[in-house]
C-alpha cells in the first residue's frame, strides 16, 4: 500500500495547511469552528474546510478535528482488487493539544 497506493518514495509527506478559521473562538470555553486551508497529498493542495472543536483555557486549547479526504477523485490509486473492496474516501481524526507558555515563563 505505502509503495504502491501512497507512493510514499515519491510523496513523503501529506500535509494541512490551516490559513483561517471560520466562527468565533469563545476564550476560555468551548467552541465548534471550520479551519479552512489546504491539504496537500501527492504533491498537489486541496482547499478543504475542516469542521474543528476547540477547548480554550488560559493554559491552552485541545483541539479536535475529524474530516473526510475523497483521496480517489483526487488522484490517488484506489486499491481495490477482485477480492478486496476499499471504500474511495478516507476518514481522518487529528486530535492536539496546545500549550501557551505564560511570558514570564521564559525569563
Amino acid at each position: 500500500m505505502r509503495w504502491d497506493v501512497l507512493r510514499s518514495a515519491l510523496y513523503a509527506e501529506i500535509v494541512f495547511r490551516p490559513d483561517h478559521v471560520l466562527g468565533n473562538v469563545a476564550p476560555p470555553g468551548k467552541s465548534q469552528v471550520n479551519i479552512q486551508g489546504i491539504f496537500q497529498i501527492h504533491g498537489v493542495g486541496h482547499e478543504i474546510t475542516v469542521p474543528t472543536d476547540m477547548d480554550y483555557a488560559a493554559d491552552g486549547c485541545q483541539v479536535f478535528a475529524k474530516w473526510v479526504v475523497p483521496y480517489v477523485d483526487w488522484g490517488t490509486k484506489n486499491p481495490s482488487t477482485f477480492f478486496l473492496r476499499v471504500g474511495r474516501t478516507v476518514e481522518i481524526e487529528f486530535q492536539t493539544r496546545i500549550r501557551f507558555d505564560s511570558p514570564a515563563a521564559g525569563r
